[in-house]
């Protein structure tokens, strides 16, 4: 047998019996988990003000989720929660000083390096911080 002749049976053989060349495919790209988290830290209105907060993306959702303390002079107000200047939502806040949000959707995608501002409705900043990759796991 040539070598051009083997060249085809082995191009035959590879292409199978349909003829159509069989050629592996990779497997389909899986999202990599995120998680992002930070302390968020009082401001010169509020300085008993502290908290954190925590982002989770994986290929099954996203999901955010913030706690403030220390805003007693604030209960029963509703402050918004806006990260990289997009809302993500509102909490109140109770009778202790204490505010807590768990979104599961319609969480916008976030990265490090994301500012988290908390503020009152009349747009007074209550807490910030800034997301970074959780260094737990």
């Amino acid at each position: 047998m040539s070598t051009t002749q083997h060249r085809l049976l082995v191009g035959l053989l590879a292409a199978g019996p349909s003829g159509i060349l069989l050629v592996p495919m990779a497997a389909p790209v899986q999202a990599a988990e995120v998680d992002l988290e930070t302390q968020m830290h009082s401001t010169a209105a509020l300085p008993r003000a502290g908290g954190y907060a925590e982002y989770e993306s994986d290929r099954s959702g996203r999901e955010f989720e913030i706690f403030i303390s220390g805003v007693r002079s604030l209960h029963d107000k509703r402050l918004t929660v806006r990260v990289h200047g997009t809302f993500v939502g509102k909490m109140r806040v109770d009778q202790g000083g204490r505010a807590h949000m768990d979104r599961h959707s319609g969480v916008p995608k976030m990265v490090p390096g994301n500012v988290v501002r908390v503020r009152t409705p009349g747009g007074r900043l209550v807490s910030i911080g800034t997301l970074h990759r959780d260094t737990d796991d």
